[in-house]
């Protein structure tokens, strides 16, 4: 910390200080309690590059050197180098590179010094104005984002979004993942996850809450009869898209886990065609694989729903035991959230859906459904 007699110094000043030889107890401060500021520095700096112009003639005697750790004021300060001749305008002062973080704190970050600190050796002159520093970068948007932020702004626009979430027990679907994980990587060449398990539970749960699976139009609700399920892809953070799992009710698990990765493969390749993303009826995605914990999708226009599935973990809960009681044990458990459009789907209606979801995942006998059908 270092303090002048006039009060702090601030990181600005102590530099302007060190760069011209400049002892802190030369310059009369005009800040607040005295305090030394930039102007009184730069003034001090003036003053000495108009007094060269009076310095000696070559040849004529030139002042004795102070002694070591003499601190030169304004007077004493030895002239420069170079005197013009008689007439000559004055050399400018040598450029002083000040960053925007040392000029803006030269008001309010002022940081205290000792007293009757030594001053620092000048510094040689900079050549040329200091460069200037970017603060800020326009990223054009392209046109797969413009896109976007077309449809998400339309959405929450026109949509009443509300929101609910419930926590799922993954115990059971986590085990048995474990069991065929590797003949299932050997067989289809790609890992089984959550997705699809998430992604046929809310298949189910559409056929028992079948206004999830609908669109809301000027005299209505238009209930779907067929799920055409969208399932949100990352394109490897460049934007994002939804392809469609078309008759997503009919399909067991190993086939949408097969349709799934196809379609997330052929969207990141630039593959897919126009009945790729076109006819869907409810949305899943899944910022789990990130960490979330608890996602708040935007609705995909016209439908009414979106499922979000975040991260799941290892945490203790607690369950009934045989002899009545409860006990606590670890499982894997994660939470599902949906976002839905009040408009025509009420809070309990919402919160029953995403429960049934959570149940059927936790209760659904999944071994049969591990061989592809097709």
């Amino acid at each position: 910390m270092r303090r002048s007699q006039g009060g702090f110094l601030s990181p600005v000043v102590r530099r302007l200080l060190a760069e011209h030889g400049i002892a802190a107890q030369d310059v009369q401060g005009t800040g607040n309690g005295g305090r030394i500021t930039r102007g009184d520095v730069e003034a001090v700096i003036e003053a000495r590059a108009v007094g060269s112009t009076d310095a000696p003639e070559s040849g004529a005697p030139r002042p004795e050197p102070a002694a070591a750790g003499a601190e030169p004021t304004p007077s004493e300060t030895p002239p420069s180098e170079t005197t013009p001749a008689d007439g000559a305008e004055p050399p400018p002062p040598a450029p002083i590179r000040v960053s925007s973080r040392d000029a803006a704190s030269d008001a309010d970050e002022a940081v205290p010094a000792p007293e009757d600190a030594p001053a620092a050796p000048p510094v040689p002159a900079a050549v040329g104005p200091a460069d200037p520093v970017d603060e800020e970068t326009l990223v054009p948007f392209s046109k797969i984002r413009r896109r976007i932020a077309t449809n998400l702004r339309e959405s929450v626009s026109s949509a009443a979004h509300a929101f609910c979430a419930v926590e799922a027990d993954f115990e059971r679907i986590d085990r048995l993942r474990r069991v065929h994980a590797d003949a299932w990587k050997e067989r289809e060449g790609f890992s089984l996850t959550y997705l699809p398990f998430v992604a046929r539970a809310v298949c189910a749960a559409l056929g028992e809450f079948p206004n999830l699976n609908a669109s809301v139009v000027d005299d209505g609700l238009l209930v779907r009869h067929r799920v055409h399920l969208g399932i949100a892809v990352d394109l490897e953070h460049e934007g994002l898209i939804v392809p469609v799992v078309h008759d997503a009710d009919r399909l067991g698990v190993a086939d949408l886990a097969q349709r799934i990765a196809d379609l997330a493969t052929r969207a990141r390749e630039q593959r897919l065609g126009p009945d790729d993303v076109t006819g869907g009826t409810f949305t899943v995605t899944n910022p789990g694989p990130h960490g979330t914990i608890l996602s708040v999708p935007i609705i995909n226009q016209p439908q009414v729903g979106i499922l979000a599935t975040d991260t799941v973990r290892r945490r203790p809960v607690m369950l009934p035991t045989g002899d009545g009681g409860e006990g606590i044990t670890i499982h894997a458990v994660g939470t599902l959230g949906l976002s839905f459009d009040h408009r025509g789907i009420d809070g309990a209606h919402a919160a029953a859906f995403t429960a049934r979801v959570a149940a059927i995942l936790q209760t659904h006998d999944w071994e049969p459904e591990l061989t592809p059908a097709t």
